[in-house]
């Protein structure tokens, strides 16, 4: 009798090692799945909090470049204002030395503008010779500049060969078709 109680006194520890082995795995993958979870909310957090902080970049770059090209735009505004005086200046020149005072002279000026819609074009035709021929050496002063246009490169790739601003190489283009319209 003792060898068949050894027996089931052994049979007995098996299956009480078995049963808390398998309480304890079952633990211990409850523990391993919580701890898995908590990574996965965590990393959620952490990815919630990244996207916000980019979208926070995003908006601030954003606002910052609306207002450099607000400003841009307000500079852009200036220049034309600036080459239209410079277009006019000739006009004025004209009038005072005609004998007139400023007052009668911006007359004059904003007279001969309603008569000549294209201050451009009256520009042309009282500056004289000289003003001629410094249009007309508008494109040989910049034979680089248009012959890279006409060979088809951008506006920005002119400015990177030539090493001028895009701004420049624009106003160039667009002052040498003002002069081939006026002289036609």
């Amino acid at each position: 009798m003792s060898w068949q109680l050894t027996i089931l006194l052994a049979a007995f520890i098996l299956a009480a090692g078995y049963y808390f082995a398998r309480r304890k795995s079952a633990r211990n993958s409850k523990q391993l799945l919580n701890g898995m979870e908590d990574t996965l909310i965590q990393f959620t957090q952490e990815l919630e909090e990244d996207n916000i902080r980019l979208l926070r970049e995003f908006a601030d770059m954003k606002t910052e470049l609306e207002n450099r090209l607000h400003h841009l735009a307000g500079r852009v505004e200036l220049l034309e204002k600036q080459v239209t005086e410079c277009l006019q200046a000739p006009l004025k020149l004209r009038a005072e030395t005609a004998g007139h005072s400023p007052r009668q002279a911006t007359a004059e000026v904003a007279t001969l503008q309603l008569s000549q819609p294209d201050t451009s074009a009256a520009l042309e035709q009282d500056a004289g010779n000289h003003s001629a021929d410094a249009r007309q050496n508008m494109k040989e002063r910049y034979k680089n500049l248009f012959a890279l246009r006409q060979s088809g490169k951008s506006i920005e790739q002119i400015a990177k060969k030539l090493g001028i601003n895009k701004g420049e190489v624009e106003l160039i283009i667009k002052l040498a078709k003002q002069e081939e319209q006026f002289r036609f």
